[in-house]
C-alpha cells in the first residue's frame, strides 16, 4: 500500500474560518505536483476538489479536517505559492476585498487569461473558489462565498 502514497510536505498557513477564529495549521503538499514541475502550490490544495483538507492544529497538534466552505480565508507565505511563469504577459489589479463580515483586504491581483476573456470579471468568475491576493510580503487566499464586493482601487 505503501507504493500508492504520495511524498508530502508540511506547510505552516494561517487560518481564518467564518466565525473569525484564527489558527496556524500545517497542511500536506505534494513534493511533487501533477501538473508542472515542482511542488504542490498551496493554491492548488485550496482549489482541489472535495470537502474537506487535512492538517494539524499547530498548538495542540491534533489532527483536524477543514471544511473549505468554513474557511473564510488563509494567510501564507509567497514560497507556498509562486507565480506561475506563463505565455502571455499577466494583468495586475489592486483591489479591495470586502468581505461578508465587514472586514476589507486590499491588496493586488495577478492573474494570466487568454486575450479574449482577461477582464477582471472573467478571472472573479472563474471556478476556483478561493481568490488569491497579494498583500505585501504574503499572500492571502480568500474564499469567494465570503465576499461581498471587489473595488478597484484605480486612481
Amino acid at each position: 500500500m505503501d507504493a500508492f502514497r504520495v511524498p508530502k510536505q508540511r506547510a505552516t498557513i494561517e487560518v481564518v474560518t467564518i466565525d473569525g477564529t484564527e489558527s496556524q495549521v500545517g497542511v500536506f503538499l505534494a513534493t511533487t505536483a501533477g501538473m508542472h514541475a515542482g511542488p504542490e502550490r498551496l493554491s492548488e490544495l485550496l482549489n482541489a476538489p472535495g470537502e474537506f483538507i487535512p492538517a494539524v492544529d499547530l498548538q495542540t497538534q491534533a489532527v483536524q479536517w477543514l471544511n473549505r466552505a468554513g474557511i473564510a480565508l488563509v494567510r501564507a507565505t509567497p514560497e507556498l505559492d509562486p507565480d506561475e511563469v506563463g505565455h502571455t504577459i499577466p494583468h495586475e489589479e489592486e483591489v479591495n476585498v470586502f468581505l461578508s463580515n465587514a472586514q476589507v483586504l486590499g491588496g493586488l491581483i495577478i492573474y494570466e487569461l487568454p486575450p479574449q476573456q482577461s477582464r477582471l470579471t472573467d478571472f472573479l468568475n472563474d471556478a476556483r473558489p478561493f481568490l488569491r491576493i497579494v498583500d505585501g510580503n504574503r499572500l492571502v487566499f480568500i474564499n469567494k462565498r465570503h465576499i461581498v464586493r471587489v473595488a478597484s482601487r484605480r486612481e
